[in-house]
C-alpha cells in the first residue's frame, strides 16, 4: 500500500509531463483535472498521516493549480511528505 502511494505520486507527475513546456496546465482536459485533483488528495492524506497540522495545500483549490509552478511546488512537498511517511514506518 505504501508503494502504491509513491507510485500514484510518480504517475501523477508523469501524467503532466506532456504539458511541462507550457506555463499553465489545461484543467479543462479531464485527465489533467483528475491528476491534479488526485495529487492534491494524496498530499492531504499524507499530511494527515504524518500529523502535519499546517498543511497549506489543503486550502488551495484545484482550479488554482492551472499554474504549473504551483503544482510543482505541491508535488515537491508531497514527495518530502511521502519520504517522511516511509522513513517513520520501516
Amino acid at each position: 500500500m505504501q508503494r502504491g502511494a509513491v507510485l500514484l505520486g510518480v504517475v501523477a507527475f508523469l501524467g503532466l509531463l506532456p504539458q511541462a513546456a507550457a506555463k499553465v496546465y489545461n484543467l479543462h482536459e479531464t485527465e489533467v483535472w483528475a491528476v491534479v485533483a488526485y495529487s492534491k488528495r494524496l498530499m492531504n492524506a499524507c499530511a494527515l498521516a504524518n500529523s502535519h497540522m499546517d498543511n497549506p495545500w489543503s486550502v488551495v483549490d484545484v482550479k488554482d493549480f492551472e499554474e504549473r509552478s504551483l503544482f510543482h511546488s505541491m508535488y515537491k512537498a508531497m514527495v518530502s511528505c511521502l519520504e517522511d511517511f516511509f522513513q517513520q514506518r520501516p
